[in-house]
């Protein structure tokens, strides 16, 4: 059994700046996914921080080396990120062969044994690896060389794997993302968690992704997409926002200043302007006017509007959930609608306006 043995620091405060994030997770998270790459089965952080053990690693005060089973132990820092999980994988294989190993002939405190073994480090064989690998990361200065290594580490492999970089220096990808080839990744771009991103995509400038799944095809403009999934051939901005497990159909056009919230929106469908789509399912070719808004939350309760496929919703409608709304329905512009619309009828409700002859000219000119 491969056994990883993470040491966080002497001090609550070295403990604690372990859970400061490089690349959209924490140096201590890096770590821990780089031992568990390398072959690690079991993981422990050598820690009393509260911080950490919210956090939700498995925390032990202390360390007691002579009672682990039989296998091979791994001693790592929390505060080295860059430490590749090829160069843990080699000091595993080493240790298997020879019973101990040391990283480097340098005295950076990371080694490896076979459980059992007595091992005299001194005299331990050694594994290369690059400078930058076994920096540690002790303040903010540290940490921001760290995070520009390990950036253009990430952005240079999807280079070399088909994905157009326009300035790898300011696009910050996290190491769990998947980026298709051909796709084009703008500068200021983010893209953190677990993030997917297909074939032939572009992302341009401003853009903002967190565990987002983009189909094929998909233009990102200047948008914000967290936990959120956009269907093959879409188009999304500029200055969107999807959140909370929502889903958008293939080739939907989202435009400026539309938010979706936990909602799904089908295929074909347009919301091209300054709207709120909340809890909400709407069909195939449907058309969002400008600012519509679903109304669901009541201070108590969230509750879901339905939108059946190629229904037509005018501007500046308001809903309010819970409601369905059939096919080929439409919603007149202006309306506050509380009720469910049949398929092909039409939903209306404002007042008549009235005009008062005479009364603007009369009003403009007041006092003069």
């Amino acid at each position: 059994m491969k056994t990883a043995i993470i040491l966080t620091g002497t001090s609550l405060q070295e403990q604690d700046f372990c859970l400061r994030e490089i690349c959209g997770k924490s140096m201590l998270k890096t770590t821990v996914d780089h031992a568990i790459q390398a072959g690690a089965e079991s993981i422990v952080v050598v820690s009393e921080s509260e911080a950490v053990k919210a956090a939700g690693f498995e925390v032990s005060p202390m360390v007691d080396f002579s009672s682990q089973a039989v296998g091979t132990t791994l001693v790592l820092k929390g505060n080295m990120p860059l430490l590749k999980s090829q160069t843990m994988a080699e000091l595993y294989r080493l240790a298997d062969e020879q019973g101990s190993c040391v990283l480097n002939d340098e005295n950076v405190g990371i080694f490896c044994f076979k459980n059992g073994f007595q091992p005299d480090l001194s005299k331990a064989a050694s594994v290369s690896a690059e400078p930058c690998e076994w920096c540690e990361v002790n303040d903010c200065a540290s940490l921001y060389e760290a995070e520009q290594t390990l950036r253009m580490r990430i952005n240079r492999s999807w280079l070399n794997q088909g994905v157009q970089f326009l300035d790898m220096n300011t696009a910050c990808i996290s190491e769990d993302t998947v980026i298709g080839e051909g796709s084009v990744i703008y500068g200021n771009v983010v893209i953190y968690g677990s993030s997917k991103i297909g074939k032939n995509v572009k992302i341009l400038p401003g853009s903002w992704l967190d565990h987002a799944i983009l189909h094929d095809d998909v233009l990102i403009d200047a948008s914000k997409i967290v936990d959120s999934e956009v269907g093959r051939g879409t188009t999304v901005g500029p200055y969107s926002h999807l959140r909370n497990h929502t889903s958008i159909g293939e080739n939907v056009r989202i435009g400026n200043f539309v938010e979706f919230k936990n909602s799904n929106f089908g295929e074909g469908s347009k919301c091209a302007h300054l709207t709120y789509i909340g809890d909400s399912d709407v069909g195939r070719k449907v058309n969002i006017g400008c600012g519509v808004v679903t109304v669901n939350y009541d201070g108590k309760h969230k509750f879901r509007t339905t939108i059946k496929d190629g229904a037509f919703v005018g501007s500046n409608v308001n809903i309010i959930a819970p409601v369905t709304v059939g096919e080929k329905a439409l919603l007149a512009a202006g309306s506050t609608i509380t009720e469910d619309v049949a398929d092909g009828a039409m939903g209306i409700a404002r007042t008549r306006q009235s005009n008062k002859d005479a009364f603007g000219y009369d009003y403009l000119n007041k006092g003069k």
